[in-house]
């Protein structure tokens, strides 16, 4: 099943997307696929992106940090 994700990205992981808020980040639509794989694609982006919703795509992304996190602790 298909979603779309609403992203803020900082300016250096943003090509092409629409102004840039206050401190330098642009929210951005995504189509998503299976969410491990959309979450394995944000995360690559590490701090330069953030997921604002929906949940589920929040959430996993939220799972997969924590588990790397757990990993190198």
């Amino acid at each position: 099943m298909r979603s779309t994700a609403r992203l803020k990205v900082s300016r250096s992981a943003r090509r092409g997307a629409g102004e840039a808020d206050v401190v330098g980040r642009t929210e951005v639509g995504l189509d998503l696929g299976e969410l491990p794989v959309a979450a394995s694609d944000i995360v690559r982006l590490g701090l330069e992106a953030e997921v604002l919703g929906p949940p589920g795509p929040r959430a996993e992304v939220a799972r997969s940090v924590t588990g790397l996190a757990q990993r190198y602790a």
